[in-house]
């Protein structure tokens, strides 16, 4: 997450305002501190202009918890 936040030359407080999040918890999220939301989840693709389900299929997959993919991959799927 904060390789992704610099290259877009963004302080965390003003990519956790895009999350629509407070800076303390965007900070331990990109710490791994904290668990990432599905909703965090759609936020942060929609942020990154693409959908949430190509997350799993790139580098940044290894940044958010296996059962949030899932869970992000099955709504997908379903068609919600």
């Amino acid at each position: 997450m904060r390789g992704i936040r610099e290259a877009q030359g963004l302080t965390q407080e003003e990519f956790a305002q895009l999350l629509g999040i407070g800076r303390i918890n965007y900070n331990a999220m990109e710490r791994g501190r904290q668990a990432i939301s599905f909703h965090t989840l759609k936020q942060y693709a929609q942020v990154l202009n693409t959908d949430y389900t190509q997350l799993a299929a790139c580098k940044l997959a290894d940044e958010f918890p296996l059962e949030v993919l899932q869970q992000a991959v099955e709504i997908h799927q379903s068609g919600q």
